[in-house]
């Protein structure tokens, strides 16, 4: 059974013409591609052709989501990506990637206020100040942020819990709770 394969050139805003054909012919004597398709990310150029063409060798199937799912992940899940993607967002350049976030609880109220706990795990000791900040500023600061687009995604009031620190098993792991209404 031959696997179709595709061949994705990105970036052809940057070179002329020419090059990109040399690009294409080179590729194509190396493995026999179903189809070559040069495109510009930044641009959006060659994007709908490209999607086109991965929908001909999809399989038709029973619909196994329902259509207003946008992923499989639980809540918790989704609160605890969204708290790091603000952690990273608010520490910009100052933090590296090396973190990771656990929710250690997660669970809503009668009135739909979520309460949401957290476990952020930084990947060096020296990390964790910069992400608590002075007197917990900047740890309020990526909360705040967090907790207003979990609010946002679940259509809730906001989240609360309490504050606090502790020592884990990692070096640079500590407790956070969010304490913010949005």
């Amino acid at each position: 059974m031959k696997v179709p394969a595709v061949l994705v050139i990105n970036k052809i805003d940057t070179v002329e013409k020419a090059q990109l054909l040399a690009v294409m012919e080179a590729y194509s004597k190396v493995h026999d591609f179903t189809a070559i398709v040069p495109i510009s990310a930044k641009r959006r150029e060659g994007l709908e052709e490209l999607l086109d063409l991965l929908a001909t060798f999809l399989p038709e199937g029973p619909q196994l989501f329902p259509r207003d799912a946008v992923t499989d992940q639980p809540e918790r899940q989704i609160c605890g990506e969204i708290v790091r993607e603000k952690l990273l967002y608010c520490l910009d350049k100052e933090i590296p990637h090396g973190t990771a976030v656990e929710v250690t609880k997660f669970s809503e109220r009668d009135n739909g206020i979520i309460d949401l706990h957290v476990t952020i795990y930084c990947e060096k000791a020296s990390h964790k100040g910069i992400i608590i900040g002075k007197q917990g500023a900047m740890l309020k600061k990526d909360l705040h942020h967090g907790s207003g687009r979990c609010g946002a995604v679940y259509g809730n009031q906001g989240l609360y819990g309490n504050l606090g620190k502790g020592e884990g098993e990692l070096a640079g792991q500590f407790e956070s709770h969010s304490q913010l209404r949005v």
